[in-house]
């Protein structure tokens, strides 16, 4: 092919071509090359330089489109929810399957097994019938959480709060506890008579943050090569540059890497509260940078949960993002995903509402530790305006927990009268002056009497 540049094209090209074998068809290969058409009845000569009386332009051709597989854009939609499963308190439904078929082939539950009955809460919700219904098919994973307070599995952490562990905590320990976990799993499947292999099971998983990534990996790869197993880990959108929980693994790249998209890059990726950013897509693309696989980088959604990202100077006083957006934002967002986007595949979480803290008298995220230590994103429980432990709320700001003093009592009331027990500002010395009031004995946790002088209820915030 003849070597060309788009400026010499239009018209006076200036090739010559007296030297050539034959010069007619060396003319008229640069004139395709170019994308030129003669007017009828002209053709190429050759009179020392190529010649193209009459040259119009033709219009650019079109870029190469992708290859046209069925459903080459369509991709695996995972939901992936926290201990206490679709049950918690800001749970707020899924998207709508109908809208999203277009983009999704499958649904996957990543069900998290730390849920009592967790097939029937988890795999068997009635709110994914609508899934399978517009079409989709249906996958099933679990997480497991081998952390230092899960007794069965914290030979694979760093640390154990289990007095009757010893370290070193190796692989020795691990991985036939990993093993012997996913048995009983695999057990429990069988016996709820779900089909196939391994109970029907596609995957396992694990959201590596503040694991042991080699041990992890290690157990992970071991029930993999056992099992056929597909394996999975969550982290930040980056990670998914990493073929294994922090490159620990041994045995190849994973199958897929869920990068938390409501923990990253808060100010790229959403413009504020509840809201994610017109660009949002556009900065998932940029995180991956083209080296990610297109189905091994899973973008990550928060549909609930403790997603108040504290920003990157974490200045005290500083708004925080709440990042948990409704089913119909979800939709929308997921709607928006343009037609051509690499990375098919994309992910929910679901996680635990922002919890209440008595003491404090806020709710608050999980705190910063080292240098970052107490500083967290904080929410009024006064606001009425917004019930942060049910919906998406503005309002959050970084603060430094341990300087927030807890509401004073009030003298005036008595514990000792039949009052609600959320009601916690009334004085009290004793913890039976709590349990006397009706609504606090009742209460399945029991009430006690703080050191600054109010009843609190177990898990009960002020109404």
């Amino acid at each position: 092919m003849v070597n060309y540049k788009d400026s010499i094209c239009p018209k006076d090209f200036g090739f010559k071509c007296a030297d050539k074998p034959n010069p007619v068809a060396y003319c008229q290969e640069i004139l395709d090359a170019c994308g030129l058409v003669l007017p009828p009845g002209q053709g190429v000569y050759c009179d020392g330089n190529c010649k193209f009386p009459g040259v119009q332009m033709q219009p650019p051709s079109p870029p190469p489109a992708p290859p046209h597989i069925p459903g080459y854009f369509q991709g695996t939609l995972y939901l992936f929810p926290e201990a206490e499963g679709f049950g918690a308190s800001d749970f707020g439904g899924f998207p709508d399957a109908f809208q999203l078929v277009d983009k999704f082939h499958t649904v996957a539950v990543i069900a998290n097994v730390a849920q009592a009955g967790w097939i029937d809460k988890q795999f068997k919700h009635p709110g994914l019938k609508a899934f399978t219904d517009a079409g989709m098919a249906m996958e099933h994973w679990v997480v497991l959480s081998p952390g230092k307070t899960d007794n069965e599995l914290c030979d694979c952490a760093n640390s154990c709060y289990y007095p009757d562990r010893t370290p070193p905590y190796n692989s020795t320990m691990c991985t036939p506890a990993i093993k012997k976990k996913v048995d009983s799993i695999v057990q429990q499947l069988n016996d709820a008579n779900y089909p196939g292999t391994n109970g029907g099971l596609t995957g396992l998983f694990v959201d590596i943050e503040a694991k042991n990534a080699a041990l992890v990996s290690a157990a992970y790869e071991s029930v993999r090569a056992a099992r056929g197993l597909e394996l999975g880990w969550s982290l930040s959108l980056k990670s998914a540059k990493q073929t294994s929980p922090k490159n620990a693994g041994t045995a190849g790249e994973w199958a897929i890497c869920l990068g938390e998209a409501y923990t990253d890059l808060t100010h790229d990726l959403y413009a504020g509260p509840c809201a994610p950013s017109k660009s949002f897509w556009e900065n998932v693309k940029a995180n991956y940078d083209g080296s990610v696989g297109r189905l091994y980088g899973v973008p990550t959604l928060c549909g609930g949960g403790n997603c108040q990202e504290v920003p990157a100077k974490m200045t005290v006083g500083e708004a925080c993002t709440d990042e948990r957006l409704s089913k119909e934002k979800l939709t929308a967002l997921l709607m928006a995903r343009p037609a051509d986007f690499k990375y098919v595949n994309a992910a929910i979480w679901y996680g635990t509402p922002p919890a209440y803290d008595l003491d404090k008298g806020v709710y608050h995220t999980l705190c910063g530790e080292g240098k970052l230590k107490g500083l967290c994103c904080t929410h009024a429980p006064d606001d009425k305006a917004c019930d942060v432990s049910t919906q998406c709320c503005a309002g959050w700001t970084v603060q430094d927990i341990s300087a927030i003093k807890p509401p004073p009592p009030d003298p005036k009331k008595n514990c000792l009268v039949d009052q609600p027990c959320e009601e916690a500002t009334c004085k009290c010395t004793t913890d039976q002056q709590c349990e006397d009031i009706t609504a606090c004995a009742a209460i399945p946790n029991g009430t006690w009497c703080q050191p600054n002088g109010r009843c609190h209820g177990a898990k009960i915030p002020p109404g």
